[in-house]
């Protein structure tokens, strides 16, 4: 099954989309509206979170940029569903800044994590991640990917709808460096 657009969803990405074209300080403030929105809906589904489908992120890390890794651990911060656990594991990293990184991210509620003292390669670490998830359901995430804040929901919203569903594929847009 193939996930969709959805009316919300293609609001929000025009939004977004948006944001990033007008000048820095009206791009900052629908950036923020977007932001505040998704927390209003945390707030508002947090009571249904044992209902609710839950999903582990499996992010297997081997020296990627700073940027990009900050990105998608913050792509999954901004997730606008509640039951998100990051299982992160990073294979053996040399970079001094990404080590320290993953150390703060460590630290944070609802990240999961290991370190292999050898590098095991994209499939080893990703199934040393699949062996730290609780969640219902997995999704894969590169070091270098981002989530859309509704990526998630909209995941949900396809289980819900095919329930009888054993593996749910969502595409991805390339966008500029």
């Amino acid at each position: 099954v193939r996930t969709e657009s959805t009316f919300a969803r293609g609001r929000v990405e025009k939004l977004e989309r948006a944001s990033q074209r007008m000048p820095a300080r009206i791009g900052h403030l629908i950036s923020d509206w977007v932001d505040n929105f998704a927390g209003k809906i945390h707030e508002i589904f947090s009571d249904m979170v044992p209902e609710l489908p839950t999903f582990s992120i499996l992010m297997p890390v081997h020296d990627p940029t700073l940027r990009d890794l900050v990105r998608a651990v913050e792509s999954v911060q901004k997730q606008v569903w509640p039951g998100v656990e990051l299982c992160i594991v990073d294979d053996a990293s040399a970079d001094a800044d990404v080590l320290k990184f993953l150390e703060s991210t460590y630290k944070q509620s609802g990240v999961q994590h290991r370190r292999l003292l050898e590098s095991l390669g994209t499939t080893g670490a990703t199934n040393a991640a699949l062996e730290l998830a609780s969640g219902e359901f997995v999704v894969f995430l590169d070091h270098d990917d981002e989530l859309m804040g509704h990526a998630l929901s909209s995941v949900a919203e396809t289980i819900r709808e095919n329930p009888e569903a054993d593996f749910i594929y969502s595409d991805h847009d390339i966008v500029g460096a």
